[in-house]
């Protein structure tokens, strides 16, 4: 049964909209049951996870089954299950799972991947949704597959090294040392856990094996639509996915960073309005305690772009999935390996520089020059304009004039990536046909 009373009673939509609803606070319910003890609540920090309720002569107990999207419903209902079949053998599913954890231990079994699984649901307790999503790919998707399988004391330093600098060359720096950060907490956890040897903890201190970080400079950005418009041509004319090239596309036009893109969902779009809309929630903003969601308007160009990727993928779950992995959505390396490998953006002149970062500075750079005001312009990157006293009386959003923006900007753009690209349009000004 599926979607009705009784057992398997959930479907992904339903999981979805209550997990948005628990999330804001609006659910009618705390829990959402499939049926024969299995529910999804919410973690202390708001972390969707599976529990499993059953009850034992010694009174009723809890067994975490795994944390939601990671632990799909099916996952979930086959833990749910094998843990009802140790129950009726007369096996308690947790300390059944204490036993394993203990076998593997003794046989020196115990991989990466259950190191990093704990660490992730540990994490849960006080990551906020959006960091969940953004870290977890990061410690599951680029470490090599043969070292997550291998026992944590079968695991050399010296390989643990190799993966950092790899996503180091990839992604840069600073995302290596988040994942070196990880990867260390995450031994850590297993030595204070018993899991393991103090001496055996192969990522101590694994950021120090990075390239010390440079000091800080501003992302480099082009200040010219003719330059603009040789990179739009040069990804339209690149090898690579059409999800990797429309990503692209939705980074230049809205203005948005990096990681709301690769995660952006279907639901977050209003693609039929006469002014078409794009809502990110606010935790997946860099700025995740300013009051409200951030609202980008799309122009006509990316727009029909959207519509009819839209027909392509049926519109369901992330905009953007991975092309080489399946079920799974893309994650900011595509985006930077199209500009560090493909693109060879780092070996261009400094002059003729641009970064993925860079697009949010030539819209507000070009919007400025073209006359848009100072609040329409920051309030369109999600910035906060004004101090946060002149702000509590200074509530006016300037969405009419972040729409004429968002148009002005489509506008540029798709005249820049036209074969005779680079020609300035004037700003449509309130009231104009």
């Amino acid at each position: 049964m599926s979607g009705g009373i009784g057992t398997d009673r959930l479907t992904d939509a339903r999981v979805r909209a209550w997990v948005r609803k628990a999330q804001d606070g609006t659910a009618a319910t705390k829990k959402l049951s499939d049926g024969r003890g299995l529910y999804l609540t919410l973690t202390n920090a708001g972390t969707p996870a599976w529990r499993l309720k059953y009850r034992l002569a010694t009174g009723e107990r809890l067994l975490a089954i795994g944390l939601y999207p990671e632990v799909g419903i099916k996952e979930a209902r086959a833990r749910r299950d094998d843990a009802r079949k140790l129950l009726a053998e007369g096996v308690d599913p947790v300390q059944a799972k204490r036993e394993r954890k203990a076998a593997n231990l003794a046989q020196g079994e115990y991989t990466l991947r259950a190191a990093i699984d704990a660490y992730l649901e540990h994490k849960a307790q006080e990551w906020a949704p959006g960091t969940l999503r953004k870290e977890a790919p990061r410690l599951r998707n680029d470490i090599p597959a043969d070292l997550m399988a291998r026992p944590l004391e079968r695991i050399k330093r010296s390989e643990l090294v190799a993966v950092v600098r790899a996503i180091g060359r990839n992604a840069g720096r600073e995302t290596a040392a988040k994942v070196a950060m990880h990867l260390g907490a995450a031994y850590t956890l297993s030595v204070n856990a018993g899991d393991l040897p103090q001496d055996a903890n192969a990522a101590w201190n694994l950021a120090s094996a990075l390239p010390k970080a440079k000091k800080p400079t501003p992302h480099a950005a082009l200040e010219s639509l003719e330059g603009l418009g040789d990179i739009l041509r040069a990804v339209d004319a690149a090898p690579i996915s059409p999800a990797v090239r429309l990503a692209h596309k939705l980074l230049a036009y809205s203005g948005s960073r990096v990681s709301p893109v690769v995660e952006a969902e279907w639901r977050e779009f209003d693609l039929d309005a006469a002014a078409p809309t794009w809502t990110i929630p606010r935790d997946k903003q860099k700025v995740k305690d300013r009051t409200g969601d951030h609202r980008i308007y799309l122009g006509p160009t990316i727009a029909a772009d959207l519509r009819w990727w839209r027909q392509v993928t049926g519109g369901k779950g992330h905009v953007f999935m991975s092309p080489h992995r399946t079920g799974e959505r893309l994650t900011p390396y595509a985006l930077n390996r199209l500009y560090l490998r493909t693109l060879a953006m780092g070996k261009r002149d400094e002059s003729d520089r641009h970064s993925l970062h860079g697009w949010r500075a030539s819209m507000r750079t070009l919007a400025s020059r073209a006359g848009f005001s100072y609040e329409a312009c920051e309030l369109a990157l999600d910035h906060e304009p004004r101090s946060k006293i002149v702000r509590a009386y200074e509530r006016d959003d300037r969405y009419e004039e972040r729409q004429r923006l968002a148009e002005w900007w489509d506008a540029q753009l798709t005249a820049a990536q036209s074969p005779e690209g680079g020609r300035v349009l004037p700003m449509r000004r309130a009231g104009a046909a």
